[in-house]
């Protein structure tokens, strides 16, 4: 399974690029597992409409054609083995990108757009934590597929 999380966000703190390379050089064949982080509009604390609008549509531009998983609170809970069954089941369709929104989230148009919505809590988490937390479950369903241990 090739994923990508495209995530809304500042320049990412140094903490958390150490922590989520760490989780992504982990993760092992056949899945492979990449973060892109696309800058937030610029009109954010001027016009917060614009600004979501540009956001959302900043995520579907750069997920178009492949198999979009919107990560909101309002989505579909799973455990840790049952994430690792369904992302398996992806490993021969293409590539998955999973869409982190902006601080402003994401609307309900846009989690239309998109094949699933998966929710990693129905904790409002901050940015940066949702996406450690992410990666991290990523790579615990790699391990749980591939029987590595790290899962116990």
């Amino acid at each position: 399974m090739r994923a990508r999380i495209l995530a809304i966000a500042k320049t990412p703190p140094p903490w958390l690029r150490t922590q989520c390379a760490k989780y992504t050089k982990r993760v092992l064949p056949p899945w492979n597992i990449a973060s892109e982080y696309l800058p937030q509009s610029r009109f954010h604390g001027k016009n917060d409409t614009k600004a979501a609008q540009e956001d959302n549509t900043r995520l579907l531009a750069a997920s178009k054609g492949k198999i979009r998983i919107a990560m909101d609170k309002s989505g579909t809970s799973l455990s840790s083995e049952q994430l690792a069954r369904w992302l398996d089941s992806f490993t021969a369709q293409g590539e998955v990108c999973f869409l982190l929104g902006g601080p402003l989230g994401m609307d309900q148009a846009t989690r239309a757009q998109c094949e699933h919505v998966l929710s990693l809590s129905s904790l409002t988490l901050p940015h940066a934590l949702a996406h450690l937390l992410l990666l991290e479950q990523l790579y615990r369903a790699n391990s749980i597929v591939r029987k590595s241990g790290y899962h116990k």
